[in-house]
């Protein structure tokens, strides 16, 4: 036995255990988080992963059954959603220590400080400007639940090392998170930094939580869900095509064919001793006559000068003999 089959054994012994489905369903969701979490950058194909792994990992431990598959779809998306609000809420947070920048070094060192507050923090927004000719400075704050504009202000420079340090300070009335970029005018154009960054927060983490869980299931549900029994569906179907093909079959009293297996070879009587040859045969497997190539028709038995055909087995027979020497049938005289 192979080692790949030693292991499909092994693997089938263990599912017979009640606890196996146990264990799959657990697996799939230690991996379905994994990759919601660390392959978002593969965009739909990553979502196409969730899907996958959410319905065929517990099909091979064993749940066939299409309506506790369709329950724990629900369910794992369900679940889903707190392994990928905790993600979110410390990327949000880890942001504070990323400050912002343009992609020509105009804009540079980015950041609000302090990043945590309520309606009564000042919060001061900073950015350096290394070039002069951007005297026009703003900071774009919006709401991140709901991705609204809360503020485009004017900020302030004063001379500093390596540029014009521009500064905005105030506060920020909403118990939101908020988000937050810089741009500059020239007078030729706005630049603005790469990326946008997360900040300041007014919610402390469970209420951070209990604003995200709510939009994140539905997104798991119209992003992850949607896939998830579509592949649901394309496998009840393909089952019910395959019951409705049986059943036809069934019908008509035929039956495909089992793998591996041939039909009957077509076969042709030897013109030497009478014998049924399998067409592909290059000999007579009985008296060693010896075909050529156009044995593609059946050939007939050619009877020669004092000899006969044997009417029990169509054996071409000497005339003076008693006895058929393929048959044993006796002659008369």
């Amino acid at each position: 036995m192979s080692t790949q089959d030693d292991l499909k054994s092994r693997f089938l012994r263990f599912r017979e255990n009640k606890y196996a489905i146990y264990i799959g369903l657990a697996l799939t969701f230690i991996v379905c988080s994994l990759l919601l979490v660390y392959s978002s950058y593969l965009l739909c194909f990553g979502l196409l992963l969730v899907a996958l792994a959410g319905y065929y990992i517990p099909y091979y431990f064993g749940m066939r059954s299409r309506k506790k598959l369709a329950v724990w779809g629900i369910i794992l998306i369900l679940l889903l959603a707190f392994p990928y609000a905790f993600s979110l809420v410390e990327g949000q947070k880890a942001s504070a220590n990323n400050p912002l920048s343009s992609n020509d070094g105009t804009l540079i060192n980015g950041t609000v400080d302090p990043f945590n507050g309520d309606a009564n923090t000042v919060h001061t927004f900073t950015v350096l400007v290394t070039n002069a000719s951007y005297s026009d400075v703003r900071v774009v704050i919006f709401d991140a639940l709901t991705g609204t504009l809360v503020s485009n202000n004017t900020m302030t420079g004063s001379e500093s090392t390596g540029g014009t340090l521009f500064t905005f300070s105030g506060t920020l009335q909403n118990r939101t998170a908020y988000y937050y970029y810089f741009t500059a005018n020239s007078g030729d154009g706005w630049i603005t930094t790469k990326t946008a960054n997360y900040g300041p927060f007014h919610l402390s983490d469970a209420e951070l939580y209990a604003q995200l869980l709510p939009r994140l299931i539905l997104a798991l549900f119209l992003e992850v869900g949607l896939l998830y029994f579509l592949l649901l569906i394309l496998s009840w179907w393909t089952d019910k095509s395959k019951a409705r093909l049986a059943e036809a079959q069934k019908k008509r009293g035929t039956s495909l064919p089992a793998p591996g297996k041939e039909g009957t070879e077509e076969k042709f009587i030897c013109s030497e001793c009478g014998a049924e040859v399998p067409s592909s045969a290059s000999k007579c497997p009985q008296c060693g006559e010896k075909f050529d190539e156009s044995k593609d028709e059946p050939a007939a038995p050619v009877k020669k000068k004092d000899e006969f055909v044997c009417t029990e087995c169509g054996a071409t027979v000497d005339e003076k003999a008693k006895t058929c020497w393929n048959c044993g049938k006796e002659f008369e005289d």
